[in-house]
């Protein structure tokens, strides 16, 4: 496991110490995400293989038709590196029952659309019920279950 130095104490993305350094500054989830990124500002219609693993190139295809692809795509990768940005500030900071419950709801949603809310209104009873340090450990919890998971962005 590639360990974080004096370059770089953390990811420049998500700060976590908690996966291994993979390159350039970015841990092992977000720097294939960066990648992603640089590919995609790269599209180019007059060079094919610019294009290569996205999408079939169409005889059709205007550039602003790719432009408007561009900017959905980068907007999709950016979600999912501001959320596992999110994710590691919650995981160093105070748990309260609302980020219980959006965990929660998050890993029911990944099961079955339909039970995407399955635990809403749970927020009240985590927070009578839990303390402080019940909460956070729960959440630390679910977060490795949902990290074990084929990665997704948030529904």
């Amino acid at each position: 496991m590639k360990t974080w130095g004096k370059s770089y104490p953390h990811c420049k993305n998500c700060t976590t110490t908690r996966r291994a350094h993979r390159a350039r500054g970015y841990c092992t989830r977000c720097y294939p995400l960066i990648r992603r990124l640089e590919i995609i500002r790269k599209w180019d219609l007059n060079d094919p293989k610019s294009l290569k693993g996205y999408f079939r190139l169409s005889s059709t295809w205007r550039s602003d038709t790719l432009e408007s692809v561009r900017v959905t795509r980068l907007a999709k990768v950016q979600t999912q590196l501001d959320y596992l940005q999110m994710r590691e500030e919650q995981l160093t900071g105070e748990v309260d029952g609302l980020d219980l419950e959006s965990a929660f709801n998050h890993i029911a949603a990944r099961c079955n659309r339909r039970s995407a809310n399955l635990f809403q209104g749970s927020s009240t009873f985590f927070d009578h019920n839990f303390t402080p340090e019940q909460k956070r450990i729960l959440f630390r919890l679910l977060n490795d279950i949902e990290e074990a998971c084929a990665y997704k962005a948030p529904l």
